[in-house]
């Protein structure tokens, strides 16, 4: 069956990968939706016509990722002989572009802050403060912060390294307090299952309160670029902007760049 399928290119993809919360989310979808068939009737047609309609729910990134998930599952069973060919090879994947550079305006964070709770809106601020990741964010660990140097310590970030990240007082203030109002073994809620509770946070509370405060096209990675452009506004040199949000590629930063012309207008205009 396709589950067995499924739960192979599972179990690979967890004793290899940094976060295998997000291939257990593919093999669940992907077993509600074609688990019950034989692997060889999943055809190349009939993927296509599921991207074609996924790409309408969610993002393409998404989209690529399930199908990076499924070609592997696809690829083991061709490996062990249970399959002839793999037909994700023939499906056109979808184009993910990463020079997004969307950011809240002040007028923005200042409607963001009035549709949201306190409690809750100090959680979108240290995420602006400091240019976490969500899942860093949520996995923070009451020890990861070091309140005598003000850094907090992400164990495991995207790229597999660790990097320790500058708290302003402000970021300092908000985890000390949840800290100590939860006394929990995570600084930002209870929740054993951290990606669990940082999706929840984005669709319960998050993605409500743009709604209601009139933001549009706005995202939880935004809050990232919104913390690197006010950064590269402020006259932070981009290697620095690199350090602090971990981007291993210096073109990821660069995107930013842009947002330096006015300092660079003011420069030039000292000359005369």
């Amino acid at each position: 069956m396709f589950a067995t399928v499924l739960e192979n290119g599972f179990q690979e993809f967890e004793q290899r990968s940094r976060s295998p919360e997000a291939y257990r989310y593919h093999r669940d979808y992907f077993v509600r939706l074609w688990g019950d068939r034989k692997a060889a009737e999943v055809t190349t047609d009939e993927i296509e016509q599921w991207k074609l309609r996924r790409l309408k729910e969610v993002r393409p990134g998404t989209v690529q990722s399930q199908l990076a998930y499924l070609s592997l599952c696809f690829r083991i069973a061709v490996r062990k002989g249970t399959l002839e060919a793999n037909p994700v090879s023939g499906v056109d994947w979808p184009r993910v572009f990463h020079d997004r550079c969307r950011y809240l305006e002040e007028d923005e964070e200042d409607r963001l802050q009035a549709a949201m709770l306190p409690a809750d809106y100090s959680i979108v601020r240290f995420a602006i403060l400091t240019g976490m990741r969500r899942v860093e964010q949520f996995k923070l660990q009451p020890g990861d912060i070091d309140q005598a140097t003000s850094f907090a310590r992400i164990k495991l970030g995207k790229n597999g390294r660790p990097r320790r990240v500058p708290l302003t007082p402000e970021a300092l203030g908000i985890a000390r307090a949840w800290i100590d109002t939860l006394e929990a073994p995570w600084v930002f809620g209870p929740e054993p299952d951290r990606v669990k509770a940082g999706k929840d946070f984005y669709r319960q509370v998050f993605r409500p309160a743009v709604r209601l405060a009139g933001i549009p096209d706005f995202t939880w990675r935004d809050l990232r670029h919104t913390a690197a452009s006010r950064m590269v506004m402020a006259g932070v040199e981009l290697y620095r902007v690199q350090k602090i949000l971990g981007h291993t590629n210096p073109l990821q930063t660069q995107r930013y760049a842009h947002l330096s012309d006015e300092e660079l207008h003011d420069s030039v205009g000292k000359i005369w």
